[in-house]
């Protein structure tokens, strides 16, 4: 394993990292539904226009955008803004891995090796740590959301495995493309009280920041370069690499938010570490699976 393979994975995590605080930032003056509804709009155009759609069916590139963009991050966003931080947040939503896992040994029927499986427990057991804080620095209906989108996540990947190698910026884009219109309509519905004069007004820099900076570095920068990542390494180097940089609490440099939580992040924060450890001991020269690229 090469060092910039190495320093190309820390990049992404920590891009992606900061992409918890600017979506806390960006929900400050934006509701969840049109705050991604705009996210994948911006991601999307003009792009599309100049990317042809990858090589797969439209309903493979709907599914994927609907399941991997609208739901997820849709259930994200709602969950964050019903009282959870941007650290809270990166680490529950790695409860994917679980998911991402069992599904690829129901309909992928792959085998997870032992240390995989040791490594799961570990890391799932920072969970009830999230549990236990209930009422502080996460609501219940906070934690239920943004599991349900690690659910979602784990969806995503199963879906985006059968696609085979494939061009990942046009898949995020085209994804995007179709993600964002059910996403407007859904606001428009539903999140009327912001839809008029009075509630534009309230807007600053920060929603244009946040949005500008999911669109640009998090989303396309970020999901490319990881498809980078997780080409040059194997899947237990990169599963390994990902687990541990979860680890890194960016919600300290929230804007306009004093508070830190360091207590419940940094155990949790033991937790992936112990998963890493244990998938570079179980490593060993085979083919990849998605359980382990995650």
């Amino acid at each position: 394993m090469h060092l910039h393979h190495i320093a190309l994975a820390i990049v992404v995590a920590v891009i992606w990292g900061f992409n918890f605080v600017m979506i806390k930032a960006g929900l400050d003056e934006l509701p969840p539904i049109l705050l991604c509804a705009l996210r994948f709009f911006f991601a999307a155009l003009p792009a599309v226009f100049f990317i042809r759609r990858p090589s797969i069916a439209f309903r493979q590139v709907a599914a994927f955008g609907f399941v991997m963009f609208a739901l997820q991050f849709t259930l994200l966003f709602f969950g964050m803004a019903a009282g959870t931080t941007a650290g809270l947040a990166s680490l529950l939503l790695q409860v994917q891995v679980f998911f991402t896992i069992l599904l690829a040994v129901m309909f992928l029927h792959e085998k997870p090796s032992v240390w995989q499986i040791a490594g799961a427990i570990i890391s799932f057991s920072g969970i009830g740590l999230v549990a236990a804080n209930l009422g502080g620095d996460i609501s219940a209906l906070g934690m239920g959301l943004i599991i349900a989108a690690a659910a979602s996540w784990g969806a995503g990947n199963l879906i985006s495995k059968r696609f085979g190698k494939i061009d990942m910026l046009a898949l995020v884009i085209w994804g995007s493309f179709v993600a964002w219109p059910p996403l407007l309509l859904m606001s428009f519905i539903f999140e009327q009280n912001f839809w008029d004069l009075e509630g534009l007004s309230g807007l600053t820099w920060r929603s244009a920041a946040a949005i500008g900076y999911k669109c640009v570095s998090s989303y396309l920068v970020g999901l490319c370069d990881m498809e980078l990542a997780i080409e040059s390494l194997s899947g237990c180097d990169s599963s390994a690499i990902f687990a541990a940089c979860t680890s890194v609490r960016v919600d300290e440099f929230r804007m306009g938010d004093g508070r830190t939580h360091p207590s419940v992040e940094n155990r949790c924060s033991c937790f992936n570490y112990c998963r890493s450890l244990y998938k570079f001991a179980g490593n060993s020269p085979r083919r990849t699976q998605l359980s382990e690229i995650i």
